[in-house]
C-alpha cells in the first residue's frame, strides 16, 4: 500500500520585496508553509522583510503570469 503524493499547487507572490518596484516569487509546493521555506532557501537562507500579496492556484489547469518591470 502506497502513500498518495500530496498535491501541489502554485504559490505565487506578487510585489514580493518591493524597491523601485515589486518583485516575483513563486514556489511549486504541497503547503504555504514549504513554499516560503524554498522561497527563503532559494534567496540564500534569508526570509524576505515583504512576502507581497500570495495567490495559490492547482498546477493541473494552464496559467500564466507577467511582471512588468519599472521604474
Amino acid at each position: 500500500h502506497q502513500t498518495p503524493m500530496p498535491t501541489l499547487q502554485l504559490y505565487v507572490w506578487e510585489e514580493f520585496m518591493p524597491d523601485w518596484t515589486g518583485g516575483l516569487a513563486v514556489a511549486i509546493a504541497s503547503s504555504e508553509e514549504e513554499a516560503r521555506a524554498q522561497v527563503i532557501l532559494q534567496q540564500g537562507g534569508y526570509p524576505p522583510s515583504d512576502w507581497g500579496l500570495l495567490s495559490i492556484h492547482p498546477i493541473n489547469t494552464p496559467i500564466a503570469f507577467a511582471v512588468s518591470g519599472g521604474s
